[in-house]
């Protein structure tokens, strides 16, 4: 057995959320140390973050007539997951996360989108080995994500007007970050305003290419990184969820991975409309560059040392959308990330 499988034995005793709303990160930090190259680190990464979280209780299949009209209810969670633990013991599990994504993908913002985001880490995992811990790890996220469905306003693509860029021009950010404050509950003030609907409707899609417009929201998300301080984390969150549409390994012409991308998107708005413009600039600002560590790799181990859930996650798709052809701005945060940022305190997802 990895040590992969080994930790996701472990955290699948526990609950996805803990501490009363937040979402367990465990799992998707242990699979991106995998990623990284960096499993010797797992069980560190195990022990540091398992305590932390709650015992799940047994779940019970939901029955099928039943089971749309408990999406969205966080006490169901457990029996979220039997479901789908049930149905991957029957059916080939391509199969089951096609159809599920059909019934989920309204929902993408559900726990701040950390459903969603755990699927597309469980899927990674899988389509390297395909394991029964691993396809357990799929039930649990996609159960997590049943659990806390939640739909935002709008209609994105409606109008498609223009570039992705163009539609932020009238989105309101705050003047401060609420770091005490549930991402899925800051948003609640400014994502039934007409100007975020109309931020969510503006864009022009392709009809193509699914993973060109995740790249282009990932650019608008770096952008708001950089020009942050209290809200990079809502910047960062930006970042993996326009990037983990990747993680599914659909064809980018895929009507799935088309929908998706599109509830992406009105998600990334909301993590773009959470960071105040804030950061002060450095004295050598014009000297980043020369800050870079001399190596990708170097960047990636020192994510992975800092056993930081969030740090590790946003390291590892930064690496990967610039080796994809993404622009240098990524290593920046990446570098970033690893020397002077920190999640402590924060309890925001």
């Amino acid at each position: 057995m990895t040590e992969l499988d080994e930790a996701l034995s472990r955290f699948h005793e526990l609950s996805p959320i803990w501490g009363g709303e937040l979402a367990n990160h465990g799992p998707m930090a242990c699979e991106t140390l995998e990623e990284l190259g960096h499993s010797a680190l797992i069980p560190a990464m195990v022990d540091r973050y398992a305590p932390r979280v709650p015992l799940m209780p047994k779940g019970k299949p939901l029955q099928k007539e039943s089971a749309r009209d408990s999406l969205g209810h966080s006490n169901l969670a457990a029996d979220w997951i039997a479901t789908f633990e049930e149905r991957l013991s029957k059916e080939p599990w391509h199969d089951v996360l096609l159809s599920a994504l059909g019934l989920l993908c309204d929902g993408l913002f559900g726990a701040g989108g950390h459903g969603y985001l755990r699927t597309a880490h469980a899927v990674r995992a899988l389509k390297k080995r395909d394991t029964e811990c691993r396809r357990r790890e799929l039930a649990h996220g996609l159960g997590y994500w049943a659990a806390t469905y939640q739909v935002l306003p709008g209609e994105p693509g409606k109008n498609s007007r223009g570039s992705f860029k163009n539609a932020l021009e009238n989105l309101r950010s705050p003047s401060a970050f609420d770091s005490d404050q549930l991402f899925t509950r800051s948003v609640d003030g400014f994502t039934q305003l007409s100007s975020f609907r109309d931020a969510v409707a503006w864009p022009s899609f392709s009809s193509e290419n699914a993973i060109a417009d995740s790249y282009e929201m990932i650019r608008i998300a770096a952008d708001c990184f950089q020009n942050t301080d209290s809200g990079w984390l809502a910047a960062a969150h930006g970042i993996t969820t326009a990037s983990a549409i990747r993680l599914f390994g659909l064809d980018s012409k895929d009507a799935i991975l088309m929908k998706l991308t599109r509830r992406a998107w009105q998600v990334c708005l909301c993590f773009y409309a959470l960071c105040p413009k804030n950061r002060i600039p450095e004295k050598n600002g014009n000297q980043v560059k020369s800050k870079l560590y001399k190596s990708v790799e170097e960047i990636g181990y020192l994510a992975a040392c800092s056993l930081d859930e969030h740090i590790i996650k946003l390291t590892e798709a930064c690496i990967r959308e610039f080796n994809l052809g993404g622009d240098e701005i990524l290593l920046e945060i990446a570098s970033r990330a690893v020397t002077n940022l920190e999640t402590k305190g924060l309890r925001v997802c």
